[in-house]
């Protein structure tokens, strides 16, 4: 099976993907996830997303690069800031 590699997306200020990840596990439950209520500001949110299953990724590497940033991610054909998944062609 062939390894995701995920890149993470920075929103403002930094607006520029900025982190290589890899897939370490998937279809995680939520008893199985990482307790971070801390780093919540709404817990009743927090509690309303432990449904479904979940990815664990670990971090490859920080990227500081402009060549990832929003402007230029634009004007090599992308649509929008990335709020979801997507798949990156050549």
């Amino acid at each position: 099976m062939k390894q995701e590699i995920p890149y993470i997306y920075a929103t403002k200020p930094y607006m520029k993907v900025m982190f290589k990840t890899i897939v370490e596990k998937i279809d995680i439950l939520s008893d199985e996830i990482t307790d971070d209520k801390n780093f919540w500001y709404n817990i009743e949110e927090c509690e309303g997303s432990l449904f479904g299953k979940y990815a664990r990724l670990r971090l490859i590497e920080r990227v500081d690069s402009e060549k990832l940033s929003f402007r230029d991610l634009k004007e090599n054909g992308l649509k929008a800031a990335p709020q979801d998944p997507m798949r990156v062609r050549e």
